[in-house]
């Protein structure tokens, strides 16, 4: 997905992270960029067609007092194929977030299921481990570890390689 200057960022926790959102449409074969129709402090819902009909929502709330690293929820409200990149602008380290159907998501399969990727850019950009649930949303407050992993008992799939 090329990325370009002239894309917005969305600041929110004080600045302290930034998001962009594209939502795939199908009808015209191609990613339209995401604009945010509400937001607070920690929340971002947006959209990509109709300020109404929102495609999914981010939400970033600081657990560091609690278990040592921010936490991270996202939510598809759509079955189209959604992509957020969220940056900590402290760190510029940024997370990837795609959702879709399993056979959106990955060659070969014909599964229609609904399921949520996740991927820390700034790991070694060569091979990169995705680690996906299935369902729309998924949350880092039960599930993430302080090295960045998703225990496995909260993936279904990990792949090596890099998503369609």
């Amino acid at each position: 997905m090329a990325e370009s200057s002239t894309h917005p960022f969305y600041f929110f926790q004080e600045d302290d992270f930034a998001a962009r959102f594209w939502v795939f449409d199908p009808n015209r074969d191609q990613w339209v960029q995401g604009r945010v129709s509400w937001s607070t402090n920690e929340t971002l819902l947006f959209y990509a067609f109709n300020r109404r009909d929102p495609q999914g929502l981010i939400k970033v709330i600081d657990g560091r007092g609690f278990n040592g690293h921010w936490w991270g929820d996202f939510a598809a409200l759509s079955d189209l194929r959604v992509y957020v990149r969220v940056w900590n602008m402290e760190t510029l380290e940024h997370w990837n977030v795609e959702s879709g159907r399993h056979r959106d998501l990955f060659r070969d399969s014909t599964d229609p299921r609904r399921m949520v990727c996740v991927q820390p850019g700034y790991k070694d950009r060569e091979v990169v481990g995705y680690q996906c649930v299935w369902g729309a949303g998924i949350s880092s407050r039960e599930a993430w570890r302080l090295d960045d992993r998703i225990p496995a008992e909260f993936w279904i799939q990990r792949t090596v390689g890099y998503l369609e």
